[in-house]
């Protein structure tokens, strides 16, 4: 996520030094704005396409198990399987961009972090699948970590 707008700004910053300086203004804004719209639309493409990769999760007193329904190269397997024994903490957010809630859930062995929000039109089964998360949560009694925000505010009271 940082190495595109460094290595989309390195090259514009070629571009316009290796341009001659007596050309309008207007050239030298044009490809600066070009290059933060490159930027922008890599950036999406990014977070839509090899970011956020769509799964079949399922969940059981076994644990919890999802399978990637597109390669992505980011993410070395493509099955996960973890028992609750695995699961450090798991914590529901609200994504104040997209009005919706997600899971977070961190396992231990191997370290990763994983976040699972409901499918447009698919909320129904993302309901039914969020409660029994929440069950096996207090079931195996696995964290619920505190928001940063409380943090912050535990931590300047003292």
């Amino acid at each position: 996520m940082i190495a595109v707008p460094v290595l989309i700004a390195g090259v514009t910053l070629l571009i316009l030094l290796s341009l001659p300086s007596h050309l309008p203004e207007f050239v030298f804004i044009t490809i600066i704005v070009i290059s933060v719209l490159i930027m922008v639309a890599t950036l999406r493409w990014l977070i839509n396409n090899v970011i956020i990769v769509p799964c079949q999760a399922t969940i059981s007193h076994e644990g919890i198990f999802f399978t990637l329904e597109k390669k992505s190269l980011l993410y070395q397997t493509k099955e996960f399987f973890s028992g609750w024994e695995n699961v450090t903490s798991i914590s529901e957010i609200f994504c104040s961009k997209t009005g919706r809630n997600f899971h977070r859930i961190t396992f231990s062995n191997p370290s990763i972090t994983a976040n699972f929000s409901a499918i447009k039109y698919n909320e129904l089964e993302a309901d039914k699948f969020f409660n029994d998360l929440s069950y096996y949560q207090d079931t195996y009694m696995i964290t619920h970590p505190k928001t940063q925000k409380k943090v912050f505010q535990n931590w300047a009271q003292g």
